[in-house]
């Protein structure tokens, strides 16, 4: 994958998430389980940013923050949708 792939991960069907350090291997069996691949692409450090590297080199750098506490929402409009044609019951 390309580093931009990387950052767009869970867009592109592919789900990022962290697992408690010595605990990899049960995450790995639970994906096994259900047929799933899984690999470790990384590691959490203690300086609060995330860094994608490509053959050794960084590629991109982002504080954590940015991508959760800073994360922009959506919020869609809430309303109940009618549709356009008017719904007839058939009797059988």
């Amino acid at each position: 994958m390309t580093p931009y792939e990387i950052m767009l991960s869970e867009s592109q069907e592919r789900m990022l998430l962290v697992a408690q350090k010595g605990r990899e291997e049960e995450v790995f069996c639970v994906f096994q389980k259900w047929g799933l691949d899984a690999v470790e692409i990384g590691r959490v450090t203690s300086d609060g940013k995330m860094r994608v590297f490509e053959h050794g080199e960084v590629v991109a750098e982002i504080p954590n923050a940015a991508l959760t506490d800073e994360a922009p929402l959506y919020k869609r409009p809430l309303e109940r949708w009618e549709p356009a044609i008017e719904r007839r019951c058939r009797s059988t």
